[in-house]
């Protein structure tokens, strides 16, 4: 994955956030992941994930293409994918940041 995306646009977020997750650096994701965000996210914004639930997570980021976000609303999605699964990040701003609000995994 390429260092292509400043800090200012939302893919910046993803792209960071896929990085700490597959180094398995946890520290600071509150910085990425929103306040409101719940489920697999929350748990790792917390600092509560299982660790085989983050193993799942890492496979299953393994490989996948970012694509440029879009605009939905307020808000933006960038979505990763390749032949076979498909991931969306649902981002929005929060203290002037992108941050991650919500992630479906197909």
């Amino acid at each position: 994955m390429s260092n292509e995306y400043k800090e200012s646009d939302a893919e910046y977020a993803v792209q960071q956030f896929i990085t700490k997750v597959n180094a398995e650096d946890l520290t600071d994701l509150d910085v990425l992941i929103g306040s409101r965000a719940d489920g697999m996210l929350g748990e790792l914004r917390d600092g509560s994930l299982a660790a085989s639930d983050l193993d799942e997570l890492q496979l299953k980021l393994t490989g996948l293409k970012l694509l440029a976000a879009r605009s939905v609303g307020a808000g933006k999605v960038v979505g990763l994918d390749n032949a076979s699964q498909k991931i969306q990040f649902q981002l929005a701003k929060q203290g002037g940041k992108w941050v991650i609000t919500e992630m479906s995994i197909r």
